[in-house]
């Protein structure tokens, strides 16, 4: 017998293949909800309005900076780009943040900065014509791809999940005053820990929200800077081939000897560390395979193309070599993944070899 009120058997099954094919919106709705909160956790409503407003504030300094100058932007300009990028990740410290969600805020932000400082450079033979803004942003959809490569490769180790500070006030943080903030309650951590009266600690430096900022913001913007420096004339820019060597100074040696004193710190301090690890053996077997796959691709199209190893490739080659946690790896990531990401956002992603004229 079947219960009163329920459908008849036919009608029940009938129903059934009709829902079958209905999209089940509750859990779409319960996966969209667990992917903000892997971004940003449930914070207390001030981070998030502070996360808001760094967001909106790195955003219209982007609108406000925005032009496509037949000159290479100057010094105004860039220090205004630096400052806005600055301060929105220096906000960024005190909000309550997830590594992920960290992640493309610095990717995002990182994209923007080097489309503005770069427009009005002229960066290519061909064509011949200054880069512009438009240029740089037509890039973007690389980072759809870059971004969770970076992610997988490194920064899901070298990043922490940052707290947010305690009591936080925006309005005390803008306009001052307010007493549910003590006067340096609203200060990055970066900026707190050389305040004794707020960190009388040694180690509040290597505090979560201070290690993103310290550790990997800093040094990732300085990873945006050297192939700006060399297009803007303010350093060499050479080429690493054999066949330019004939043309180095003393700058380009110089440039080189630097280089390869960084190069041996970042494999001797990685290596030795991944030895007491014990992860020497997969991460030796990682780049066995890269780099005896790219000798074999090279040796292979050796007689009718010639090789360019772009700098946005061969950082994003020693990223993995940099994932591990601690704020030395997490400086050279840093350095590795804003050279990295000046490389696609500017150039785009180029190819590595070229046919032989």
């Amino acid at each position: 017998m079947r219960a009163a009120g329920s459908p008849p058997p036919g009608e029940a099954a009938a129903e059934d293949s009709e829902n079958y094919f209905l999209l089940d919106t509750s859990r779409l709705e319960e996966g969209f909800e667990e992917l903000v909160d892997e971004i940003v956790p449930k914070a207390p409503s001030s981070s998030r309005r502070l996360l808001v407003f760094a967001d909106v504030l790195g955003i219209g300094a982007f609108v406000l900076l925005w032009a496509d100058p037949a000159e290479p932007i100057d010094l105004f300009r860039w220090v205004a780009a630096t400052l806005s990028f600055a301060l929105v990740f220096a906000l960024l410290a005190c909000v309550q943040l997830t590594r992920l969600g960290f992640h493309i805020h610095l990717h995002a932000g990182g994209f923007l900065y080097c489309a503005i400082i770069h427009a009005g450079l002229h960066l290519h033979r061909h064509p011949p014509e200054a880069q512009t803004v438009d240029d740089s942003l037509a890039n973007w959809p690389l980072m759809l791809f870059v971004t969770p490569l970076m992610w997988a490769f490194g920064a899901s180790a070298a990043l922490r999940d940052q707290p947010g500070l305690p009591s936080l006030d925006l309005r005390s943080l803008l306009f001052g005053g307010g007493a549910a903030a003590a006067p340096t309650a609203a200060l990055p951590a970066a900026a707190a820990a050389f305040l004794p009266e707020v960190a009388p600690r040694a180690g509040e430096l290597q505090s979560a929200r201070a290690h993103n900022f310290v550790c990997y913001f800093v040094p990732f913007w300085l990873g945006t800077l050297p192939n700006f420096a060399a297009k803007a004339k303010l350093l060499p820019d050479f080429s690493l081939s054999v066949r330019s060597m004939a043309r180095w100074g003393p700058a380009q040696y110089a440039e080189v000897a630097v280089g390869a004193a960084m190069v041996a710190h970042l494999f001797g301090y990685h290596l030795l560390r991944a030895y007491r690890e014990a992860r020497l053996l997969p991460l030796a077997a990682f780049y066995a395979l890269a780099f005896g796959g790219l000798a074999l691709t090279i040796a292979h199209l050796g007689p009718t193309h010639d090789a360019h190893m772009h700098h946005y490739f061969t950082a994003a080659l020693l990223v993995p070599l940099t994932r591990c946690s601690g704020g030395v790896s997490a400086c050279w990531q840093g350095l590795l993944v804003g050279f990295q990401l000046q490389g696609v956002a500017v150039f785009g992603m180029p190819p590595l070899f070229y046919r032989k004229h």
